[in-house]
Parts: C-alpha cells; structure tokens; sequence
C-alpha cells in the first residue's frame, strides 16, 4: 500500500479504519437481521462460566482502544499528531503481542457460546481467520520495523493467548 499510495500513505490508517468500521456495521446488521439455526445447546453452567472470560476479552479491548486510538484509527495524522514509534512491552502488552486481536476473539467466541448459531459460528471463523492473516502481516511489518527487539519479544511472549509462548531453547 505504501508504494502505491506513495506520499499520501499517511492517509491509509484513517481510510482503512473508515472502511473497517462501515464493512463491520453492515456485517453486523446483515448478521443480527437473517434468521440462523442454532448449531448446539449449551449448558446454563457453560453460559455462566464464560461471563468473566468475556468480561476479561472486553476489558483488553478498552483497555487496547483507549491506549491506542489516535494510533489505531488514524485520527494522530489528521490532527498533525506525532507518532511514538516504540516498542510497546509493558501492561497488558506483557501477556500478549496482540491484546485488541485477544480480547477480539474472547469477546466473539463467547458470544458464539451465548448464542451458538450458524450465522455466528460462521462469524467467528472468518473474523478468527481474518485477525491471523492480520497478525501475520502486522507482525512481518514489526519485525522490519524493530528488527532483533522485536524478535526477542516474540520468543518472549505469547501472539495471541496469554501463556503459550514458545520454548526458547538455551545454548
């Protein structure tokens, strides 16, 4: 995109998010708009047990979009705000790489789990499938971006679920 939006490159972020915010509205009406089969019951139990998993998903999205919204909407360069280009390690960055992409997918899968539908199992493979061809790509961008502090932070911790890291092993 940058080679061939050349010097209004700086605009992609703003127009992307547009585009990414209108695209998901209409998904989302056309979802809760169609009539879809439910895939399975679910427990009362199961119900319950995923409430704070949610409420743990939503809260690395606020968390996320309020850290980074001039960033992540594109809005810093409409406003001539300058970009801190660091390497974020810290808070919930020290879970996991990508905690917006986290708490994203906790927050759709649990309510695949509330409401197990076609309409949103559907949902919830394409958006799971969309973010990891989205992590791929951010990741590349990171790793030429930050080069070997980067890298070390990927052996570090975990890309998308707090824990999984892989084994580094000693030499």
């Amino acid at each position: 995109m940058q080679q061939w939006m050349g010097t209004q490159y700086k605009y992609y972020r703003p127009l992307y998010s547009v585009f990414a915010a209108a695209s998901l509205i209409a998904v989302l009406i056309y979802q809760f708009n169609i009539q879809s089969a439910r895939m399975l019951l679910v427990p009362v139990w199961l119900q319950v047990a995923i409430v704070p998993i949610a409420v743990l998903g939503l809260v690395f999205m606020w968390k996320s979009i309020r850290k980074y919204f001039f960033y992540l909407s594109g809005i810093d360069v409409v406003l001539d705000k300058p970009v801190d280009a660091r390497l974020e390690t810290g808070g919930l960055h020290q879970f996991v790489r990508h905690p917006l992409y986290f708490g994203t997918l906790t927050v759709i899968w649990c309510l695949f789990f509330w409401i197990p539908s076609f309409a949103n199992g559907i949902a919830c493979l394409l958006i799971s499938l969309y973010t990891i061809i989205g992590i791929r790509i951010e990741e590349q961008k990171l790793v030429m971006e930050f080069g070997a502090a980067y890298q070390h932070y990927q052996q570090q911790v975990s890309m998308l679920f707090p824990g999984l890291r892989k084994k580094v092993s000693k030499k």
